[in-house]
């Protein structure tokens, strides 16, 4: 009888360790998990700010001028495939230089920030919107429609930035000038349309500013 007890006693003692020791296996197995999910979604993380600060500009997130010439190529292709057309429209800020003048560069990113936001609420969600430089912008307008319609989103542009820009307690007016090019011959590429939208702004320009120009 003595000897039954002290085996069930061992018994006993066995299975609270490998009860012990299986809890114990589980607890690793679930901290491990946890480990690896977390080091895999900081991973993830890491990734995507990476990809962001190579292709969107940190100021006002827009694509920036990698991003959107890459998209701009893939367009070109599409169009031409689909004979749908495509339309560049490039834009400076007028008087932009007065801000950063009169209120400083904290200022300027602020009056930068709102005019990416006035954008991109103008354009439809299927157009690129990208910031290529300073206080210069650019819109890639897929399966534009007709001259009309185009006019049409340029005068809406110009229109909403009518409005005075509120930066850092001071109100200012800004306005924008824009050059459009339209894309419909077969032996044009991207870099010939770029070009024509650039001298096209500078046309904008010399022509009284907050306005638009075809190319």
């Amino acid at each position: 009888i003595i000897f039954s007890k002290q085996i069930t006693e061992k018994l006993n003692q066995t299975q609270k360790s490998l009860t012990i020791i299986y809890f114990g296996i589980l607890f690793v197995a679930a901290c491990g998990t946890i480990l690896l999910a977390h080091a895999m979604i900081t991973s993830r993380k890491y990734q995507l700010e990476v990809k962001k600060q190579a292709f969107y500009d940190h100021l006002t997130d827009l694509c920036n001028t990698r991003l959107f010439t890459k998209i701009m190529e893939q367009e070109f292709t599409r169009s031409k495939r689909d004979s749908t057309g495509l339309a560049l429209m490039y834009f400076d800020l007028d008087y932009f230089k007065v801000i950063n003048d009169e209120l400083g560069h904290k200022a300027g990113d602020e009056a930068l920030k709102e005019a990416a936001i006035r954008l991109e609420n103008c354009l439809r969600e299927c157009d690129t919107v990208a910031r290529i430089g300073g206080d210069e912008f650019a819109a890639l307008l897929p399966r534009p429609g007709n001259l009309h319609d185009i006019m049409d989103v340029a005068e809406r542009i110009i229109e909403s930035f009518r409005q005075p820009f509120e930066l850092l307690g001071h109100r200012r007016n800004l306005g924008i000038s824009i050059g459009i090019a339209i894309s419909r011959r077969d032996n044009e590429n991207y870099s010939t349309l770029t070009q024509r939208a650039d001298n096209a702004m500078y046309e904008a320009k010399r022509d009284g500013r907050n306005c638009f120009k075809f190319s």
